[in-house]
């Protein structure tokens, strides 16, 4: 999904299935449903700092900071 150092301009809800996040490679946690995946890098504007990687089939929900922007206000 996404490597440390990206861009983070997306956060991601798990719907179904799993997503593994590594620190250096080393495995830090599985997120399952309802589980959010990037939110830290997408609200403080910070590079990506895990790497996400899809386990198993799995259904996600995306959104940019414009979608959250209601909470801003």
């Amino acid at each position: 999904m996404f490597s440390i150092g990206d861009v983070g301009d997306k956060m991601y809800v798990v719907i179904d299935g799993q997503v593994d996040l590594l620190i250096d490679g080393k495995f830090v946690e599985t997120v399952e449903a309802p589980g959010a995946i990037g939110e830290m890098a997408l609200f403080k504007d910070l590079p990506r700092e895990a790497t996400a990687i899809v386990k198993s089939d799995a259904k996600l929900v995306g959104g940019d900071r414009s979608y959250f922007a209601f909470l801003e206000q």
